[in-house]
């Protein structure tokens, strides 16, 4: 349990003394951090007059997550709102694949140095969680992102949970090694009898004091307890015992107050308390003395930054701005000083603006410089161009309706079927899936986004009533997080989860039962559907029976709060990553040639003239009206290959034209047409080239479009070779010309048309599937609905009534609604008819939806639906009315790290 900060001997002789305060210099920050020596006012500036306002800027970064390179993000509806509202001429706004390139290292270090160049008092400050996400934290350790932080110079960085992810031993290295700027944790308390920990109570401070525009502005760092389930343990390998967060920030305002003019917190507690922890929101509210605050954990931005009232009274100015280096953060204050002792200087106005990093921002050349050793060793390591498989489109970590999802599925299936574990079922923690996958090609790099986590499977044993009180957990962790499941399942595994935490324990899981795998490959084999021969081959969970079940390392040793593993030491650690394993199992899918097969089922004439083109043409050639598998794979390997010839050189078209204007049309001969066919394309085109260069002024540089790129994709089509031949044809056609050689440019660009038409051709092609072998139910009972929206149920009337009292009609009529009910304005009553009828309070899509999910039958010609009488009914949907079961926005970054 956190414990209250303990009351330490002041170092200075002061009666206001700073115990404990940094006494260190960030080297290459653009204002001093002051200890308890000299509070003179830095830089020259002098302090300024009580009626003399004073501007500051703050830079905020948090949740950077390793991602130091630029990556490739499928645009949220969240994001593209806030980059229409603060950078409408992005060129994301303008992208025309759903793919767009943000982030990067280089980008950021230029948008904080143009930052700072633009006002004169700023300070950097940064909540946490600079490591894990990208494989440069595999590779490198975290040494790579620390100094980054350093080379630039922050002022003030909180620790988060990720910075634990490789032990406390390796942060304390890394920390000790490289970082130059102030390393904040106040309510952690290090136990120096654990390996790494002393060094860390030498690196680490409370606060950290900065001098700007002749102010002294405090900044307490306030570390993450929430994902980190051993920190309250005593002797963990953490090396630390939590604080009590409220006393822990009162204690060292209190202790600030009269020393500096204003005092903030940067924290990774996250933004309001989530399952009984402490964090933003009410650290504000139980305090007294804040002016701001700074957070981070929840890869959220505040838009606009919150405005909330501390016990006083007074106004705190809460921040939270993004993740994944996507944006920096800037806020601009008003400070003014209010005439009282304790409270200093106070803000009066702020204005905020979020600066997306996308390729409008240059890249900073002292920072790309800085990187090219990691990236270069990064790349030997791991190979992480390397294609695994191809995506036909997105697979996403979360599920619809939800229930398990589609990639939650594939990987627990992975760990489950891999060859040396062959386990009765596979879970994993939902949120050790960090990312979609997206459509195009599977990389390593993006298997490394996908799983980040160096985890491995291990295979327990557990009892029936273990497996019980298992599912009873994640119920209890998913009704918390907005009914959104917090375990993927695999394929073997049945489950419903009752999301109302004011249920009876035993009800949060029920119908749990695990497939008889034997019986359901026999079933198969027999020509049974998938559907019948899984539920025909469904097995209760004995409770006094032995299960095999492949879960991560990490929760089998009680992480992310699976204390029911933790407790058993039945268990086999393998070597295989979780991560390997799910690239095996991609790789085992249908390659997209028997996809596009597949496709063409039905249509006449289709598999011969897939099987003819790719026979004497490329995959260019298949028309989209046959399947879509192959030539989209063909499009977007070949945009993949294409990215990497950037900064090859170009060849100026005009230098092309001028000698093409001394060449005779040739005519056919024995090399197959093609140089007639190059000089039919080039003429057109060198017209036009030499009409724009008359109209160009002098020195205007023009692009190599690889103008005849396209031409010999045709060309191969037309004289059924390969395109590597027809290419090879052309260049030889130009050199009997006498014209240039292509460019390298193109070179690179008609090599990844030619590595496409190969890797697709035998590319498996991964698709994911909904799956409903877990359902997440709200409630079970009209009664325990009726329960939970704190109303008195009355069993006596027709179908049952619920009279809910204390909250607005508005309120009332959106609770009936969403449990399926009709409500009563006059009466204040929600009565719910039975057996429930889908039309009322709809919670679907479409009626057809629902009846489905009813096991109803649906009349398509009256638009009706006939349920069984023994349909139970979902009513998931009423916990949006305190918790959106459809917004993980807000869910917290899951713990992740080696306890």
């Amino acid at each position: 349990m956190p414990v209250s900060p303990p009351l330490r001997p002041a170092p200075c002789s002061r009666p206001l003394a700073l115990a404990a305060a940094p006494i260190l210099i960030a080297l290459t920050a653009p204002f001093a951090i002051t200890g308890c020596g000299d509070f003179e006012a830095r830089e020259g500036m002098p302090r300024p007059s009580s009626d003399q306002p004073v501007q500051l800027t703050f830079l905020h970064t948090s949740d950077i997550h390793s991602r130091l390179l630029p990556y490739d993000l499928q645009l949220a509806a969240t994001d593209e709102r806030l980059i229409e509202h603060y950078a409408p001429e992005s060129p994301i706004l303008k992208a025309t694949t759903p793919l767009v390139q943000i982030g990067g290292a280089s980008r950021m270090a230029s948008l904080i140095k143009r930052e700072r160049e633009r006002s004169p008092n700023v300070m950097w400050v940064d909540s946490g969680d600079c490591y894990q996400g990208a494989p440069i934290f595999n590779a490198f350790s975290g040494e790579a992102e620390t100094r980054f932080l350093s080379r630039l110079g922050a002022d003030a960085v909180v620790i988060g949970n990720h910075e634990f992810d490789k032990g406390l031993d390796n942060l304390a290295r890394q920390y000790g090694t490289w970082a130059t700027f102030p390393v904040l944790a106040a309510n952690y308390r290090w136990d120096r009898d654990v390996k790494g920990a002393q060094e860390m109570a030498r690196i680490t401070k409370p606060y950290a004091i900065m001098t700007a525009g002749g102010l002294k502005v405090g900044i307490i760092g306030m570390a993450n307890l929430s994902s980190l389930n051993s920190a309250g343990e005593g002797n963990n390998s953490l090396g630390f015992a939590p604080l009590d967060e409220v006393e822990t920030v009162q204690f060292y305002i209190d202790e600030l107050a009269g020393v500096v003019d204003l005092i903030g917190i940067t924290s990774h507690m996250g933004l309001t308390g989530h399952e009984g922890r402490v964090e933003d929101y009410e650290v504000i509210d139980r305090t007294v003395g804040l002016d701001f605050v700074f957070g981070g954990h929840l890869h959220v931005v505040l838009d606009p930054p919150q405005v909330r009232f501390d016990k006083a009274g007074r106004p705190v100015v809460l921040t939270h701005s993004g993740a994944f280096m996507k944006y920096l953060g800037r806020l601009d204050v008003v400070a003014e000083d209010s005439g009282d002792p304790f409270f200093g200087w106070e803000i009066t106005s702020h204005r905020y603006n979020l600066f997306p990093v996308d390729e409008s921002i240059p890249e900073d050349p002292e920072t790309v410089r800085f990187l090219e050793p990691y990236i270069l060793e990064m790349n030997r390591a791991f190979d992480l161009t390397r294609l695994i498989a191809y995506a036909p489109r997105m697979i996403p970590r979360f599920g619809r309706e939800k229930a398990n999802s589609e990639l939650g599925n594939i990987a627990a299936e992975s760990m489950a079927d891999r060859r040396g574990v062959q386990a009765d079922f596979a879970l994993t923690n939902t949120l050790g899936i960090r990312t979609d996958i997206i459509r195009g090609p599977i990389t390593q790099d993006q298997m490394f986004n996908v799983f980040p986590f160096d985890n491995f499977v291990t295979k327990m044993y557990l009892s029936g009533s273990e497996i019980c009180e298992l599912m009873s957990f994640v119920a209890r962790r998913s009704a918390g997080r907005g009914c959104q499941p917090q375990a993927q399942f695999s394929d073997r595994v049945h489950l419903k989860l009752n999301c109302v935490e004011a249920a009876p324990e035993c009800s949060f899981a029920s119908e749990v039962a695990v497939r008889d795998q034997a019986k359901y490959e026999a079933c198969l084999a027999a020509g049974g559907a998938l559907t019948t021969c899984d539920v025909q081959s469904r097995q209760p969970v004995d409770p006094l029976a032995i299960y095999q079940v492949a879960v991560n390392d990490y929760i089998s040793r009680g992480g992310s709060g699976f204390r029911v593993l933790k407790f058993n030491n039945a268990r086999e650690p393998t070597d295989i990553s979780i991560r390997e394993a799910v690239s095996d199992r991609f790789q085992s899918y249908p390659s997209c040639l028997d996809a596009c097969l597949n496709e063409c089922t039905g249509k006449e004439g289709c598999a011969d003239r897939v099987n003819e083109t790719l026979r004497t043409a490329s995959i260019a050639q298949i028309s989209t009206s046959d399947c879509e598998s192959l030539p989209n794979c063909y499009a977007d390997v070949t945009t993949y290959h294409t990215n990497f010839c950037g900064g090859r050189a170009e060849q100026d078209p005009r230098i092309l034209c001028a000698a093409f204007a001394n060449v005779q049309a040739p005519s056919p001969d024995a090399g197959g047409g093609i140089p007639a066919v190059v000089y039919a394309a080039l003429a057109p085109y060198c017209r036009l080239i030499n009409a724009q260069a008359a109209a160009m002024p002098a020195g205007t540089e023009v692009h190599d479009e690889c103008y005849l790129l396209p031409k010999v994709i045709e060309s191969a089509a037309t004289y059924q070779v390969t395109i590597e031949q027809a290419w090879s044809w052309t260049k030889v056609a130009l050199a009997q010309m006498g014209l240039p050689a292509p460019s390298d440019l193109c070179e690179c660009r008609m090599d990844a048309s030619v590595r496409a038409d190969a890797e697709c051709r035998t590319l498996s092609c991964v698709v994911g599937r909904a799956d409903d072998r877990m359902e997440a139910v709200l409630f079970d009972e009209f009664q325990i609905a009726c329960r939970a929206f704190g109303g008195r149920y009355n069993a006596d009337t027709e179908g049952g009534q619920c009279r809910i009292e204390g909250v607005s009609p508005d309120e009332l009529n959106m609770a009936c609604g969403q449990i399926g009910g009709r409500y009563d304005a006059a009466a204040r009553v929600c009565a719910l008819p039975l057996p429930a009828d889908p039309q009322d309070g709809e919670a679907f899509d479409t009626l057809q939806e629902a009846c489905r999910r009813f096991g109803g039958a649906w009349d398509a010609s009256t638009g009706k639906c006939s349920l069984p009488p023994e349909a139970s009914t979902d009513l998931c949907a009423a916990q949006a009315l305190a918790n959106p079961c459809d917004d993980d926005a807000l869910l917290p970054d899951e713990d992740e790290v080696s306890n």
